[in-house]
């Protein structure tokens, strides 16, 4: 007799029911595990004032640490790392950890601008300057070089050589508009078409 509509059919409780069951619970696992190890590479990145960390460092530095690794791409699964990251210390009362991991370029993600909403709820107009800003907060909380006047916020050096470029480059340069001339008088007429003489 076949199934009615709407019926359960038997590859919902076969075997790949319960492959997802445990790639669910590694994801889990690797969590549990991977959370304390980039917690500490952070606090040790923030022991130098204006260290950063690269995700691609992170990603591996947290495999090797737990001898717990993954053959998924790193971009699916390094935000979520990062927002447990990030929500453990903002429990815990310490600073904005995840504001030291750039990219390639030296940039935080968009997903730290997601990362600081969930935590601190607010707005972020310059994403790039509000990590900077969180970085300081980070060193003077772990760096052990920090100047003694505090130090200030700074862009990463990729970041503040490429708004350097942009602005320094030649801005387009818009070409004047030019009235016709008016039949009449041979003056040049406005824009709009009226003449100053004859209108």
């Amino acid at each position: 007799m076949p199934p009615t509509r709407g019926a359960t059919g038997p590859s919902d409780d076969g075997p790949h029911r319960g492959a997802r069951v445990r790639r669910v619970s590694n994801q889990l696992q690797q969590m549990k595990a991977w959370g304390p190890a980039a917690h500490e590479m952070l606090v040790e990145t923030a022991g130098r004032y204006h260290g950063t960390i690269t995700y691609q460092q992170l990603a591996n530095g947290v495999q090797q640490r737990t001898g717990i690794t993954t053959r998924s791409l790193m971009m699916n699964w390094i935000g979520q790392l990062l927002e447990v990251v990030a929500l453990h210390a903002h429990d815990a009362g310490e600073p904005p950890l995840t504001s030291l991991v750039v990219r390639s370029d030296g940039t935080v993600s968009d997903s730290y601008e997601r990362t600081t909403a969930l935590t601190t709820g607010g707005l972020v107009t310059d994403l790039q300057m509000r990590a900077a800003e969180d970085r300081l907060v980070c060193y003077s909380r772990y760096a052990s070089d920090l100047p003694s006047d505090g130090g200030e916020p700074r862009l990463t050096t990729q970041e503040a050589q490429r708004r350097e470029r942009l602005a320094n480059a030649p801005r387009p340069v818009t070409p004047k508009a030019y009235g016709s001339m008016c039949p009449r008088c041979f003056m040049e007429r406005s824009v709009a078409g009226s003449c100053d003489n004859c209108d």
